[in-house]
């Protein structure tokens, strides 16, 4: 069950990267819908966080030095790869090609220097910044393999508290601050890739994994709807008024106050999805989400920026851009899709070119 959620929650990180791409060229009614989707996919992060920690709970009394390599180097080896190939492509092709590469401005051109830089920053690409996190909680799964399941429920319970404060103060800088006054780029740039940000997510699930627990979707009733709902309504007003104000939605997606409980809701009801997904085995649309949650960080590793080269290219072919609807389209489907055939032809290469692929 737990490979239908990776599935469900890759696929919506593809259609968030990509909305994230264009959603400025848009209509007021074009960034409504955006933005109603952009909450509705935002937790999925949250959710890969949480599934992160569940499965290093599950196995923490056999989780060694030796295998923390282990999956390191799986999670390396094909990041270099795939890292490397879209700095030269960048390097190639240029403006408008290197938008996702997050350090364009300041790394200039390509050089041994830059390149070295780049890769041991994460910053390659919009989405890298979750690798370093995988590396930091791996580390962190290894460290904790030892401690009780009483004080991992009460480490929990603290770090419940300590986020809601952290979410608080967030939302009221975002809301009372004068953007020529605050940095949100800068001080986002410190908080999407710092573990601290992201440790409540993992250590319930870890919690929830070592000690066997009943799962959050488990618990899901009408009642979980109902409160959803409101806080959807909430986030999106807040996504767009604050979008505006700070010209970006750097931060706002996913660390504010109301997202965060929102992301609670959200790991209910896809789980519960989820759930109902594994009754229809051997359906194509089962078996499609099943094959993604399997392979769900090699699609999220790749999926950017080959899904931006694909819209730029089309855009350079005709001589024009396109309607806002249809670029977002684009991106998402040419995404999921290149995904899915490298994931697809992945098990038909040689080994050795098959890790650097997909790191096994």
């Amino acid at each position: 069950m737990l490979n239908y959620l990776r599935g469900f929650s890759i696929v919506l990180v593809i259609f968030g990267h990509s909305l994230a791409a264009v959603i400025e060229n848009a209509s007021f009614a074009g960034r409504l819908g955006g933005s109603i989707f952009a909450k509705i996919a935002t937790p999925s992060v949250f959710i890969f966080i949480y599934l992160l920690g569940y499965g290093q709970g599950l196995k923490r009394k056999r989780v060694t030095y030796n295998s923390v390599i282990k999956r390191t180097y799986v999670v390396i080896t094909p990041y270099i790869f795939w890292g490397t190939l879209s700095l030269i492509l960048y390097s190639i092709l240029g403006e408008p090609f290197n938008q996702p590469y997050t350090v364009r401005d300041a790394m200039g051109s390509l050089t041994p220097f830059s390149y070295i830089i780049t890769m041991i920053t994460f910053t390659g690409s919009w989405q890298y910044y979750f690798l370093l996190l995988i590396l930091a909680f791996q580390a962190f799964g290894y460290l904790f393999r030892n401690i009780p399941q009483e004080k991992l429920e009460k480490i929990t319970r603290i770090l419940f508290f300590l986020h809601i404060i952290a979410m608080f103060w967030l939302t009221m800088v975002m809301w009372f601050k004068n953007p020529s006054d605050f940095n949100l780029t800068l001080v986002g740039s410190f908080i999407y890739p710092n573990p601290i940000f992201w440790f409540f997510p993992f250590m319930w699930g870890y919690m929830n994994g070592a000690g066997r627990k009943k799962q959050p979707w488990e618990s899901f009733s009408r009642k979980t709807i109902l409160i959803y709902l409101p806080i959807l309504v909430i986030c999106v007003v807040e996504f767009m008024i604050l979008g505006k104000k700070w010209g970006a939605f750097f931060l706002i997606d996913q660390f504010t106050l109301s997202s965060f409980f929102l992301n609670i809701c959200a790991l209910k009801i896809m789980g519960y999805l989820a759930g109902r997904m594994k009754d229809y085995k051997g359906k194509f649309l089962s078996s499609f989400f099943s094959t993604f949650g399997m392979y769900s960080f090699v699609a999220f590793l790749i999926h950017l920026p080959f899904q931006w080269f694909f819209l730029v290219c089309i855009e350079k072919a005709i001589g024009m851009q396109l309607p806002f609807t249809v670029q977002f389209l684009s991106m998402a489907i040419f995404g999921v899709l290149f995904s899915y055939l490298i994931i697809s032809i992945s098990s038909k290469l040689p080994k050795l070119l098959r890790k650097l692929f997909i790191g096994f």
